[in-house]
């Protein structure tokens, strides 16, 4: 079934009880597209085009976006990693359980207490007490949650990641956001 097919139904359905109290009613010309659908559509194919590893292939046909190579070569190498399936990979370790889970929690606020979080220049930074959340397939905005979520908290996640206890996950670092 189709974004549009609910709707039609719906307002098929509308049409006829209308029509059963004498009101005119076209449901051709009232059918409402459901938006949120048709951007959750729209977002999948740009995150997939996005990460679609066919786009290092060509590299050298949209090399002019990138005046500087090593932006470009940077660029490349991401989207070789697949971020947003990195970012994924890593909500779901951290979440796979209730103790992981808060043993995140309890790292989020101790770091902050005890600043164990380090910007770019060694200053100590705090971390926004924020949920990791997962990229849900049905709803189109929860890429872009996921991963500002990720962002904001990536010191934290690193820190996390690289504590002994968590050595099955030290794969998994996460790069500056603004890198």
């Amino acid at each position: 079934m189709d974004n549009t097919s609910n709707n039609k139904t719906c307002m098929q359905e509308l049409e006829t009880l209308l029509h059963v109290h004498d009101i005119e009613f076209d449901t051709l010309d009232r059918l409402v597209m459901c938006f949120l659908h048709v951007m959750h559509i729209c977002m999948t194919h740009v995150i997939k085009s996005f990460t679609d590893n066919e786009l290092t292939t060509i590299a050298d046909a949209w090399i002019g976006v990138f005046p500087d190579k090593d932006k470009h070569k940077a660029y490349v190498e991401a989207v070789r990693l697949d971020p947003i399936t990195m970012g994924h990979d890593i909500v779901q370790v951290i979440q796979v359980s209730s103790l992981r889970h808060d043993e995140f929690l309890d790292t989020v606020k101790t770091g902050n207490m005890k600043n164990w979080f380090k910007g770019p220049m060694g200053e100590a930074e705090q971390v926004p007490k924020l949920e990791l959340l997962h990229d849900v397939r049905m709803r189109w905005d929860s890429t872009y949650a996921m991963i500002n979520h990720l962002c904001a908290l990536h010191l934290a996640v690193n820190y996390f990641l690289a504590l002994p206890n968590q050595k099955e996950l030290k794969g998994s670092i996460l790069s500056s956001p603004q890198s």
